[in-house]
């Protein structure tokens, strides 16, 4: 029976990778298994069928495990509204970047014909999904449509077809998201003959850098069977920009790792973009932000409070790795959360609409725990006078309270102080560090 196998990277420079080894159960049973999806921090995984308590596989949906410190956990059912798929023989799922996403090919009484794309958007609750949504004739025709990949870029689509013609039994094409209705897409175009041969080419996945690609291919196979193939892109089907961010989630007290959720947003309209979660090994984490957005990244866990971190990336032209580790400070009275994600015009205390998602989060926190009490600090650099440094750090938290009282938090619990430049986190030699002197926290004065 058919099992699910995985290999590492041995050589990066030279992209070799590492004999294959058995993922051994809980993944694997007496089967047919197969993986349909590794999340973009490496820490879950969607599989076909869902896995029944007494060992047996039901083919009429997916499930998805979660890796340990020690392997990975027992297959769970994913929950998708009305999900049912006609053919019981093929079946393909992808899960995006963002978390956020689920892209099928499945067979449904409202598709084109045979397996059609479809995308699944999860819910609120963060748990359950919604009912698939077919993509639309742009990208589906009567014949089968499947192996969808939709790049980090959460915009490029790449798909295997038997419908759109080529130049074999399934072909690999590429088409560009337009907007949110996921209905509406660019003209599939197919990726060429250097990609796709007179047989049977699918399975297309590419990179965050967007310089590899790997597919699965009928040519030249092992004894005649598919195999897995890399192959470099050409700019014109390469996905769009994409900066990936990793790092580890820390306790801010201990420097230990923490487990956590790390959540992204556009910071302009507050909307969360992604969600991931740190290695359960290490609290490594891992996001991708496509460009063209500013964002603003934090970690969550039960009995912490984030220091939220941002990046600016709406015109960054080249793909970038950073590395920035995200601290979580224990929820007790007296300790101090800077709030990273809040914003004002140069030497003015006015709010600018990126400071709303964060302040947003604290209201949250305050109503969740309605006898906490805060005092808000701010702080400047050490440029111009001193006196008018002192009055600007009181003005911005002022207009923070004047913020977060508007919006339901009593008065009296808050209390604020400006400290002008007098008490700086870096040297004010030079702008990179001067920078970090101009803020506003919160300490913790009741619980």
């Amino acid at each position: 029976m058919q099992d699910v196998w995985y290999s590492n990277l041995r050589d990066a420079a030279m992209k070799s990778w590492n004999p294959a080894k058995n993922i051994g159960g809980p993944i694997n049973t007496p089967g047919p298994n197969g993986l349909a999806s590794v999340s973009s921090d490496g820490n879950a995984v969607v599989l076909i069928n869902v896995y029944n308590p007494d060992g047996s596989l039901d083919p009429k949906g997916l499930s998805m495990a979660r890796r340990t410190p020690t392997g990975w956990t027992k297959p769970t059912k994913i929950e998708v509204e009305d999900f049912y798929n006609d053919d019981p023989e093929n079946v393909d799922f992808y899960l995006a970047t963002s978390g956020k996403e689920l892209l099928m090919a499945v067979q449904r009484k409202d598709g084109q014909g045979q397996q059609d794309l479809y995308v699944s958007l999860l819910k609120s609750d963060g748990k359950t999904w919604g009912k698939p949504r077919n993509l639309g004739t742009s990208v589906n025709t009567k014949k089968a449509e499947f192996a969808p990949f939709l790049a980090a870029d959460g915009k490029t689509l790449y798909f295997a077809s038997e419908g759109h013609g080529g130049y074999g039994q399934s072909d690999i094409f590429y088409s560009k998201r337009l907007d949110d209705t996921w209905t509406s897409w660019t003209k599939p175009r197919n990726l060429g003959s250097n990609i796709n041969s007179s047989d049977f080419d699918a399975y297309y996945t590419v990179s965050a850098a967007g310089e590899d690609a790997y597919l699965v291919s009928s040519r030249n196979g092992t004894e005649g069977s598919r195999d897995i193939f890399r192959i470099g892109l050409t700019p014109q089907f390469k996905p769009e920009v994409v900066t990936l961010v990793r790092g580890r989630v820390l306790d801010a007290s201990t420097k230990k790792p923490v487990a956590a959720k790390i959540r992204y947003e556009n910071l302009l309209t507050g909307e969360e973009l992604g969600v991931a979660e740190t290695s359960p090994v290490d609290g490594s984490y891992t996001i991708v932000l496509p460009s063209g957005a500013h964002y603003g990244y934090r970690a969550e866990a039960a009995d912490y409070i984030s220091e939220s971190d941002n990046i600016d990336v709406t015109d960054r032209q080249k793909y970038t790795e950073l590395t920035q580790d995200l601290y979580l400070i224990p929820f007790t009275v007296g300790q101090t959360i800077k709030l990273t994600n809040i914003f004002f015009a140069q030497s003015k205390f006015f709010l600018r609409e990126n400071s709303y998602p964060e302040l947003q989060r604290l209201i949250g926190i305050m109503k969740e725990y309605p006898n906490m009490e805060i005092k808000l600090e701010g702080h400047t650099d050490n440029q111009g006078d001193p006196a008018l440094n002192v009055k600007l750090s009181l003005d911005r938290v002022n207009e923070v309270k004047k913020y977060l009282v508007a919006r339901g938090i009593s008065a009296t619990r808050i209390t604020t102080e400006g400290f002008g430049g007098s008490k700086p986190v870096g040297s004010n030699d030079q702008e990179e560090t001067r920078r970090l002197n101009r803020r506003v926290e919160f300490r913790i004065t009741k619980k």
